[in-house]
Order: structure tokens, then sequence, then C-alpha cells
């Protein structure tokens, strides 16, 4: 087991940065939270597809916490984590969060027409949205046990530090089936909780924390007390390799996809402090 020498933790501590063993590199404490998902929180994302022929190509992305905490129904058990509602340009629906022995994880997402802005119905921590009256979901999926996206434990916080975690991926595709889709689950099927996963996928991800304490502009502000980790799907057609950057006590605040598609921090609302943006670049040599 890596031995880690921690300095003595205060109160204050936010953003600390540490002495490690020397296989690894500096380790942040982990007595703040990576990302706050207290109800009512939301973030304004900004991506920019710079594969696009003619300059990058932009689209917003939104994510309010709806309910916290909130029960996860379905395939995968009930569990309780976070209802949040998300809202893009192809992709809007709810999400179901955890964040339970130091890792934070998607459970669950249901999708609906992405021309929705905001959530049709209003739901109780307690009800599944099956209970939203006239909704027509395209898609509900699980991640069973969990689909990590930060593992803020004392070994995984520290330059250097690599492992492998290992999931499943249960999907539901919903409409009406025919010759061309025969595995679509109707939707009253759906609606009932009677539909089964139609397809099941395993992913492998290895994980690599690749900086802690990195100043990071993005439009949002500039953040010092940073974690940005390394992710690389080992099964995926396509390599599939994004780094993601946490500021303490904000959140997510820049994505890198295959290193063409970055995703910077624009707004956000933590806790009722709703800084003005300063505005600035979402510079894709940020993370390089």
């Amino acid at each position: 087991m890596l031995r880690i020498v921690l300095i003595a933790i205060t109160f204050a501590g936010c953003g600390e940065i540490t002495d490690a063993d020397p296989r690894l590199g500096r380790c942040a404490t982990s007595t703040d939270e990576w990302w706050p998902l207290q109800e009512g929180n939301w973030w304004l994302y900004r991506e920019f597809l710079f594969a696009t022929p003619g300059g990058p190509e932009q689209a917003d992305k939104n994510l309010v916490v709806e309910k916290a905490p909130a029960t996860v129904f379905g395939l995968a058990g009930e569990q309780t984590g976070i209802r949040a509602w998300r809202s893009e340009p192809e992709l809007t629906g709810w999400r179901w969060f955890t964040d339970e022995a130091s890792v934070f994880s998607f459970r669950r997402d249901v999708r609906l027409d992405p021309s929705l802005t905001d959530p049709p119905c209003e739901l109780g921590a307690d009800e599944d949205v099956r209970g939203c009256e006239g909704i027509a979901p395209t898609q509900d999926r699980y991640f069973v046990p969990r689909r990590t996206r930060l593992d803020y434990s004392p070994d995984r916080v520290c330059e250097q530090s690599v492992w492998e975690e290992t999931y499943a991926r249960w999907t539901i595709d919903i409409g009406v089936p025919d010759e061309a889709n025969p595995a679509l689950c109707p939707l009253s099927t759906w609606l009932d909780g009677s539909c089964s996963a139609t397809k099941i996928i395993t992913v492998v991800d290895r994980w690599t924390v690749s900086s802690i304490g990195r100043s990071i502009s993005v439009p949002a502000g500039t953040f010092d007390n940073t974690l940005c980790v390394h992710k690389e799907n080992l099964l995926g057609e396509d390599g599939e390799v994004q780094t993601y950057c946490f500021a303490r006590n904000v959140g997510k605040i820049y994505e890198l996809d295959e290193g063409d598609q970055v995703e910077c921090l624009v707004e956000y609302c933590v806790a009722g402090d709703c800084p003005p943006s300063p505005g600035g670049p979402c510079d894709p040599d940020e993370l390089e």
C-alpha cells in the first residue's frame, strides 16, 4: 500500500498541497468538496469543437442539481443519491449521481427530447421520473456498480497515481419496435418498469492523476486549487481519452476530449454564491 505523508490539515486547508511518497508526486488534501452537489447549485459550460471546418463550433451545456438527496430508482436497485437536470443541444434529461466513500460517480441517465430546456414536471425526492406525465424518453441508462467521475480518496489525489476500474453500462432504448429496431422497449412497458436492458457493455477505464494545484483559467475565472485527472477507456473503439479538471468547492471547470473537444466553465452558482463571470479564453492548450 502506498505510503502518503500528509501534513496537518486545518479546517481552512482548502486546496493544500502536501508531500507524498517519491514514487508519486504532490498530494491534495480531501477535506473539502471537489464538486459540491447541494440542491439548487448550477453550472454553465461552453463546449468548443476545434475539428469543425471553418472554425470552432460552440455549444452551451447546463447542469442543475434538482433534488438532493434523491432516490435512484431502476434496474440497478434503489440507492440514495442526487438528481440533476442537464440541458445540452443534443442531449437533455435527468442524471443521478452518488457521492460516497470518497467517490463521486454517475448511476443513471434518462434522456429526453433535446428541444426541452427545463424539466417537464416537478418531482419529489422519492418519486421516480416514470411518474412525470407526458414524457417520452428515448433512453434509460444505468452504470453498474457505478461510473466514476472522480475518486478523491487519499491515495488517488496524488500526482502520477494510476488505477483501473471496470463497470457495466446497461442501456434501455425506448420507442416503437420495428424491423430495423426490434429491441426497442415500448414506452408503456418502460412506464410500468418492465423493460430489460437492450444492451450491456463492459467498460474498463484507466485513471491517472495528471496534476495537483495547477492554476487554470477558464471563462468563469482563474482557479488555483485544482485537481486534474486523465481517463482512458481501454476497451473503447476510438480510444476515448478525456482529461477532467476540478476546482475545490466549485466543481468541474475544464474537460478535454480526444484533444479536439474542449468544455470550459462559464458561470456557476454554488451554495448561493454566484460570482460574475470575468470572461476569458477557453484554451485547448491549457492542459497540454
